[in-house]
């Protein structure tokens, strides 16, 4: 009894590793199917030093980063529109509260209309933009004093 359990296990491990092998050899030696295409085939002689790939690495690496750093800007001026809208919004619920305090309250919200709407905005140097700023936070200020 146990010598043929023997056998059997032994025919069933042989069936087991003639199918394996089998399908090895098959999948190695299989022509294509149809539709697929061969595997790209890269060549190993490219010349890594050459100053004219280096140059092309480099630029590549340039314009990646580039794009990452426009797309922080736009998200950045995103967000600054979002902000100065919000100031609009409270500028506009301050007029509502004082109406006696309408036409400052309007003027400042002309101004910074002007600045979210205005295209030469993105052109201007850190400088102008600053003093833009400083200048409106004061008109702030100044009406804040006013209560």
């Amino acid at each position: 009894m146990q010598h043929n359990r023997i056998a059997m296990f032994s025919i069933i491990v042989a069936a087991i590793l003639g199918v394996v092998t089998f399908l090895v050899v098959r999948s190695v030696n299989s022509p294509l199917a149809e539709g697929n295409n061969p595997p790209a085939v890269h060549s190993s002689n490219h010349d890594l030093y050459n100053p004219a790939r280096a140059a092309l690495i480099n630029a590549r690496g340039q314009l990646a980063e580039s794009f990452s750093q426009e797309e922080d800007i736009v998200e950045q001026l995103q967000r600054a529109h979002r902000e100065l809208d919000a100031s609009l919004t409270l500028l506009a619920r301050a007029q509502e509260i004082d109406p006696t305090m309408k036409a400052p309250i309007d003027a400042l919200r002309a101004k910074l209309s002007a600045l979210e709407n205005d295209p030469s905005v993105a052109r201007m140097d850190t400088e102008t933009l600053r003093s833009n700023y400083v200048r409106l936070l004061d008109e702030f200020e100044a009406l804040i004093e006013h209560y």
